[in-house]
């Protein structure tokens, strides 16, 4: 992913975010790039925002602005369920993330969801692929 080099001062893309990121069909890869960028941009903000300077408001109004679906949870029934698809994986590191924004929409072919978590001040994606199952999904 380019956006790990063009923001590796926020992003931590972990191998399991790599993985997905190559198995996704979504077909719009500028899009996938340009929600990254906003994620590390969200991450500078956060940093800033703790050491001091402005507020940066709320994750979901930022992320909108930037016209990303935004949700910071998943819900009880889903985790139950497929919790263990939120689970991911970076060298000897596992992480259950569950704040994701989603793009796309219609298919699993072109529907791509992000999953990420901010950790010591770094932007950490642990998933970018297609969209992962849910209790209310439509088979």
């Amino acid at each position: 992913l380019r956006a790990a080099v063009d923001a590796a001062d926020v992003l931590t893309v972990c191998r399991s975010a790599l993985v997905s990121a190559h198995e996704s069909p979504f077909p719009r890869p500028a899009d996938v790039y340009d929600a990254l960028m906003a994620l590390a941009s969200l991450a500078r903000a956060q940093v800033r925002s703790w050491r001091g300077g402005p507020p940066m408001g709320s994750w979901y109004d930022f992320l909108l602005q930037r016209n990303l679906r935004f949700r910071s949870q998943e819900s009880m029934s889903t985790m139950a369920a497929f919790g263990d698809q939120r689970i991911f994986s970076d060298k000897n590191r596992r992480m259950e993330m569950q704040k994701h924004v989603t793009m796309g929409g219609g298919s699993r072919n072109r529907c791509l969801q992000i999953y990420f978590e901010m950790c010591d001040g770094r932007m950490q994606i642990g998933y970018c692929g297609a969209h992962l199952d849910y209790v209310t999904q439509k088979t």
